[in-house]
């Protein structure tokens, strides 16, 4: 397997898509999305993020997308580049380990065999399931807020035809947390939480890990958060809960903020030194 700036090197030097290697920049994604930081607006309420580039400040970047999670760590240089303290690390711990502990919930209730053939008969209601659940779940801020969500008129048919939704999820045990009615699905926030306590769980560790390195020791300033899967709340306060002395922050748009970078890096190369 290539690693990474093999694969940039590779990938420039064998470009099949009519571009000048020369005119090709290719950049990491947490570099990218620092720069952006640097340059657009963030949502900082509260904190002075202007001295985010001073030379000699050293932060880290979680890069938080819906399949993987990758850790950076940087230090500014005198000229406002970037140098990384030691080499990206991360595991798939992204957002759709959350989608995968709904669907899950669905296989307790439903039956995994019925769910995967739901799945491949009605693809598209499949598919407004997973819309719904990702919505949610970017809204999703503590326990105690119950979570609707739609299901498919489609499911209902498919399970009345033996049984009902409602003797489903009291088989299943979970009739405290779930409920059904008018078409949707109640959860309550309890259990909605537990869809995010692994992912949240192993990002702190493995983020504790890379704080407690040799390279790295009691020498971090700012947390910085990019990434679709940043932008939840859950997320974001597991975080901070974690690390309370450490400012942490987060572009407004932080599911755009690698291809945004990438864009101004394309115009300021330099700081790609």
């Amino acid at each position: 397997m290539l690693r990474s700036q093999q694969f940039f090197d590779f990938t420039s030097s064998n470009c099949s898509a009519g571009i000048d290697k020369n005119n090709l920049i290719l950049a990491q994604g947490a570099k990218a999305g620092s720069v952006y930081w640097k340059y657009l607006a963030l949502q900082t309420p509260g904190q002075d993020a202007q001295n985010l580039f001073e030379p000699g400040c050293r932060f880290v970047v979680l890069d938080l997308g819906g399949g993987t999670v990758h850790f950076t760590a940087y230090e500014v240089d005198s000229d406002e580049s970037l140098s990384a303290i030691l080499k990206p690390c991360g595991e798939d711990w992204g957002g759709n380990m959350v989608n995968a502990a709904y669907i899950e919930m669905l296989w307790r209730i439903f039956g995994k065999d019925m769910v995967e053939k739901f799945q491949q008969d009605n693809q598209e209601d499949f598919l407004d399931i997973q819309n719904e659940f990702e919505s949610k779940k970017r809204e999703f801020t503590e326990a105690g807020q119950t979570v609707h969500l739609k299901l498919p008129n489609s499911v209902v048919l498919v399970v009345e035809k033996h049984s009902t939704v409602s003797s489903l999820i009291g088989k299943a045990g979970l009739d405290d947390d779930v409920d059904f009615a008018s078409g949707k699905l109640s959860v309550s926030g309890k259990m909605f939480s537990e869809f995010f306590k692994k992912t949240t769980k192993d990002i702190v560790r493995s983020l504790q890990h890379l704080l407690d390195s040799a390279e790295v020791h009691n020498s971090i300033d700012k947390l910085l958060l990019v990434g679709g899967f940043s932008q939840s709340p859950v997320v974001r306060n597991a975080v901070q809960d974690a690390f309370p002395l450490i400012p942490i922050y987060c572009p407004e748009d932080a599911e755009l903020a690698i291809l945004k970078g990438a864009v101004i890096l394309g115009h300021k190369p330099k700081l790609l030194a």
